[in-house]
């Protein structure tokens, strides 16, 4: 992958409104064999032309971020998963806890794991309750691309894990 080509093709790309896309999608696009894709996606990495964001998963260094990327990106982590904003994050949105937290938390069936990406940090804890036992306490955001917990569930997932209650406001019951 000749560097002078990948530059045109993100520059491309960037006047389409394409800032992330998948490795896969990426070498397929530049032709390369699947032989040759973690190299040639290592040195685009390595000369600042690309920015792995996770695994498999690469940021257009040429585009600009939309305002949700973090939500966008969870959701192409998690393609094949339920989960929904919850714990601190959705507790800050809806005005119960006034401190900003370091990172979007998710409630999710897949697996527990905790993304650390140079665009913020997303987390995701499991929860063995099934989606017919949350989803009506669930709001999607059709403009964030996210379910989103209402502050009741959003406050029992954060007391099931465990988790600091001490600068949560008390909700109203």
């Amino acid at each position: 992958m000749r560097k002078s080509d990948l530059l045109h093709l993100l520059h491309q790309l960037a006047t389409e409104g394409i800032w992330a896309l998948s490795g896969r999608a990426l070498c397929r696009l530049m032709q390369v064999s699947p032989a040759n894709r973690s190299v040639s996606l290592a040195r685009s990495c390595q000369d600042g032309v690309i920015i792995r964001l996770a695994r498999g998963f690469y940021r257009n260094s040429l585009a600009s971020l939309p305002h949700n990327h973090l939500e966008r990106l969870a959701n192409w982590l998690r393609p094949n998963d339920w989960f929904y904003l919850s714990q601190e994050s959705a507790l800050h949105d809806a005005g119960y806890l006034q401190q900003i937290p370091n990172r979007l938390t998710f409630v999710t069936t897949g697996r527990s794991y905790v993304y650390h990406t140079p665009l913020g940090i997303l987390e995701f804890t499991h929860t063995e309750r099934p989606p017919v036992q949350w989803w009506h306490q669930v709001t999607p955001d059709w403009q964030r691309g996210l379910r989103i917990a209402m502050p009741k569930l959003a406050l029992a997932d954060l007391r099931r894990s465990k988790r600091n209650l001490d600068l949560v406001n008390e909700l109203e019951a």
